[in-house]
């Protein structure tokens, strides 16, 4: 499945290169987002075809506090570099600038990058993501709102460990890591409110950084 992996994202490469070559000729400029975004969609294919070969079913966490700001700022600004003039705008509550988890800091970045990113393909060039913070009895949710099309297939969370409708191979990758945790991915969508992928942790993981 790696070398798979490598053969697919080579030609990947070539196409996003070639579509930035058309995005400076006029006539051809909007055809150029619509190759961008297809190029963008293989390489994240192939990025997830890699780890899931590459990852453990049963993945042993090394768990160290996480600032979870300075994650979401480096996958924001990935995403930002591969987007060019088509990156969305990424919004975050004032909360999350203190968060802190017991994680292990490699999957959490893993799952932040690919929750971004599927919210990315599925948002409007210049739409709105909002990442924000919600509490409740036991657990703290790390919530990824976007405003694009319709997931078919959503309403994942509660099935079975098989249970992948609606599920991209790499936020299957990612619910299988928060699972690790001890937690969960949630992935739910509306008319006219887009979809919300909720990243649920034990309370027991957040780390009083005021304490400290």
């Amino acid at each position: 499945m790696r070398a798979g992996a490598l053969e697919l994202r080579a030609p990947a490469i070539a196409l996003l290169a070639e579509a930035e070559q058309l995005a400076n000729i006029p006539a051809v400029a909007n055809a150029a987002i619509g190759i961008r975004m297809a190029a963008l969609q293989l390489i994240q294919l192939a990025d997830d075809l890699h780890d899931a070969a590459s990852t453990d079913r049963h993945p042993i966490l090394a768990d160290e506090p996480v600032a979870i700001a300075p994650l979401l700022a480096t996958a924001i600004e990935g995403l930002d570099v591969l987007l060019g003039p088509m990156r969305r705008h990424i919004r975050t509550t004032p909360p999350i600038a203190s968060l802190v988890l017991l994680a292990d800091r490699r999957a959490l970045s893993h799952i932040i990058q690919r929750v971004l990113f599927n919210a990315t393909r599925l948002t409007q060039a210049g739409g709105w993501i909002d990442v924000s913070i919600e509490t409740r009895p036991g657990w703290l949710d790390l919530v990824i709102q976007d405003e694009g099309s319709l997931l078919p297939g959503a309403g994942i969370g509660t099935g079975g460990a098989d249970d992948r409708r609606g599920l991209s191979l790499g936020l299957a990758m990612s619910r299988r890591l928060m699972e690790a945790h001890g937690g969960s991915l949630c992935l739910t969508s509306a008319e006219r409110a887009g979809n919300r992928v909720a990243l649920a942790f034990p309370a027991t993981r957040r780390i009083d950084t005021a304490a400290a």
